[in-house]
Parts: C-alpha cells; structure tokens; sequence
C-alpha cells in the first residue's frame, strides 16, 4: 500500500504520524517503508511545508596559491578523480585524545565542565586549508561502500557540492571543520531521498538526461538532503564528533542512564580503572548512528525515530545503545571478561548478539527510559530493565529488598510496565 495514501487516510497530522504512524508502530504494520517509500517519510517528519529552495553553492577548483573559494572556478560533474589526496594526514596530533594525563589536562583546564556547546563554535581551526578539505571529502566519498550509486561520477559529485555547502553553512570564508563520519551519515539521506526520487521518475536512472525539469528536480532533492543533513548534524557535532564533549557525554549521561537502568551491566562495563577505553566503540556507535553496528532495515527504523526529534538526540543514544546492552544481558555476562572483550564485544555486536529486539519496541523502550530519565524517576528505569529481563531472560534483580512492602501505586506501575515488556515480547514472538 502506498505510503503517502495511508497517512492521508490515517494520520490527520504530522505529530498524529509521529506519535502513532512511527513511535506507536502502526505505520509499519501498515506498508513498507523500505520500498522507496523513506525518503518521502523522512522529508515529511523533517522539512517545513514552506520549505525554501535555494541555489547550492558550486565546488570550487581552487587556482594554484589560491585559498579563497569565491573566486574559484566551478567543478564539473565528470572531472576525472585522479590525484586526489597528496597530504592524508595534515595534523599532527601531540597527546592521544583518550590517554589519562590528557583526560587529566582537560579536567584541570575546566575542559570537562558543563559549559553550553554553540554550534559550530569548536574544531573550526583544524589547520587544513579549503583545497585539503575537499581532497579528504574526495577520498572518503570514493571509499563510501554503502551503494554503488556512491561510484556514479554523478552522485559523487552532488554528495561532494552538498557537504561542501554544509561546511560553509556560517557563511565564512573557510568552511568549518570535516570530520570522517560526516559522509556516511550523509550517505544513507542521500540513498533514501534519491531512491524516492527516482521511484517517481518511473525508475528512470539514466544519468544523461539533462532537461530542465530533471535538473530542478535534482537541485530540490540535494537541498532537502541537505537540510535533513544539517537538522541531525547540528545535535550531533557538538557531542559525538569533538573528543572532549564524548567523554563528558560518556560520564554525564551514558554511564548514569546505564546504571540506573541495569547496575550489573554498568559494573561490568565500568568497573576498571581504565574503562575510557570504552570511548573507542562509543565513538563509532554514537557517530555514525548504528550503522555498522545493525542490519540497515533496522536501522533506518531507528533513524525514523531519531528524525521525528521527539527527545534530544544525545539522550536518546544512550538510551537505544543502554537497551541495546540490556538486550545482551546474557551474552555480555557470560562472555566478558576484561576491557578488551568489551570492545570486541561492541565493535563486532552484529556477530556476537544472540537475538535482537524487534526495532519499534526497541525504541518504545528506549523513549520510556528517556523520559524517565528527565523526571529523574531512577526507580521506573530499573524497573523497566529488570521487567525486560525477568520476562526475557528469567533473571531475578538481586538488589530488591524481598521484605520491603510495596506501595501500592508502585505496584500498579510495576504490573503495567511488565505487561507492556510483556506484551512486547509476545508480539515479537509470533512474527
């Protein structure tokens, strides 16, 4: 069934399709929104109706001692990609970003302390010049595995004039900073809203067709990748890609959400001294959005939810990545043993995850532990994982108090949640 069909018929609302086509799951019961129906979903729960298209910027061709991109030439389409990085490296770092005397610096100088993160307003001066920059984006984007669309001489020219706007989205001279990562998230935009694109085009994927109509059509598409692009960068930047605002995540948010939720997996996964070693896996989780991590139609379901920004999106993370643990309960108990099963354990989840819970639930869970948390209602979030866990794995919360009398509202609370995990795993089961 067509998908815009049924939220025309179903959803009278944007918030209604938010609110059941997408956190409730109707709207997946309903059709499938893996066949070309994503980007249209994506544009609808992101973009304004009044959405204004502007004209990209071209990519320059920088002049030979030449820095400054508003006097450059236009990069054509089909430029042969021969040469393209000369300088692979061109900063040195002095300390390793995760070492404890760094770690140690950074407390010192009040680096680790709460102070309000401005978009834009770090890693702007990363000692690369414009020509370098856009040498590493050729580079990443010819490695970009994610279709082989990516290798169309086309595509790779669009994806790079997109990116490029985004760095010079403050309107300086230079653009700000590049970080690898960028292109994969950029990628999987790209692909939805491209392969919507060409569904309405009749499946017509001929490169060579440079009519007018094809070309505004092609433009409206690059700008509302773009804009998607820039909506899940701009909560993304100043958290997951700058190594100091990580690590402060990590201690702020991931880990307390995490014990409060299931002890026994947070003195499992911290309890050594050196457990910053488990940035190295949050780095890659957190950037780049599970997609390495889990299959790509589960993911993108996930991303459904990240798009409707109903809840911040560094809270959400960790509490998708905290049930994403809880659901390996069994698994990490029995397999981990120091910091280095850990890691190995968390960059290879796909291969080592005995089961996955099915995605909507995943999210419903994880957007209950999110709004929980913001109540601060620490008890509701153990009793939401070890509801999950008794149910699913039979495990019994050793810290509970067998003795301590109830208080009947709680009790009331506790028998609903058990019966939403439940009815969850239940559901899941029959499939």
């Amino acid at each position: 069934m067509d998908l815009r069909q049924v939220a025309v018929d179903q959803y009278e609302s944007r918030e209604s399709l938010i609110r059941r086509g997408v956190w409730k799951g109707d709207l997946y019961k309903t059709v499938d929104v893996n066949k070309g129906s994503r980007g249209w979903l994506w544009k609808t729960l992101v973009l304004d109706d009044d959405q204004e298209v502007k004209e990209l910027m071209p990519v320059p061709i920088l002049t030979e001692g030449s820095e400054d991109p508003t006097s450059a030439i236009v990069q054509s389409a089909n430029r042969p990609r021969d040469n393209l990085i000369r300088r692979l490296t061109p900063v040195a770092t002095k300390a390793h970003p995760l070492s404890q005397k760094q770690i140690g610096d950074m407390r010192d100088k009040g680096e680790l302390e709460g102070q309000k993160v401005v978009e834009g307003d770090e890693d702007d001066e990363d000692g690369m010049s414009v020509s370098e920059k856009l040498e590493i984006i050729d580079l990443d984007l010819s490695r970009l595995m994610l279709d082989k669309i990516f290798q169309e001489p086309l595509v790779h020219a669009r994806m790079k004039q997109i990116m490029y706007n985004f760095l010079m989205r403050k309107g300086a001279s230079s653009p700000s900073s590049y970080k690898q990562g960028y292109h994969e998230i950029l990628g999987i935009i790209f692909l939805q809203l491209d392969e919507a694109r060409r569904n309405n085009e009749g499946g017509n994927n001929d490169n060579s067709n440079n009519n007018n109509d094809d070309d505004d059509g092609d433009a409206v598409m690059m700008n509302q990748v773009l804009c998607i692009f820039e909506k899940i960068m701009k909560q993304m930047v100043g958290v997951f890609y700058n190594e100091t605002r990580l690590i402060k995540w990590d201690s702020d948010v991931f880990q307390p959400i995490l014990n409060n939720s299931c002890p026994e997996l947070y003195k499992l996964i911290y309890s050594n001294q050196h457990h910053h070693t488990n940035i190295i896996w949050l780095i890659r989780w957190t950037r780049l959005l599970f997609i390495r991590e889990l299959p790509r139609d589960y993911t993108l379901i996930i991303w459904d939810h990240i798009l409707t920004f109903t809840y911040p999106l560094d809270t959400l993370i960790a509490c998708i990545i905290v049930t994403l643990l809880v659901n390996n309960y069994q698994n990490l108990m029995e397999k981990i043993e120091d910091h280095n099963d850990i890691v190995e354990f968390m960059l290879h989840y796909s291969l080592n995850s005995s089961s996955m819970i099915d995605c909507v639930e995943l999210c419903k869970m994880s957007g209950n532990l999110c709004e929980l948390w913001y109540l601060q209602d620490f008890t509701a979030m153990k009793l939401v994982a070890d509801s999950f866990l008794k149910i699913r794995f039979n495990v019994e919360n050793k810290t509970t108090p067998k003795a301590v009398k109830i208080d009947p509202n709680r009790k009331r609370l506790e028998d609903r949640l058990r019966k939403r995990v439940k009815q969850t795993l239940l559901t899941k089961e029959t499939k």
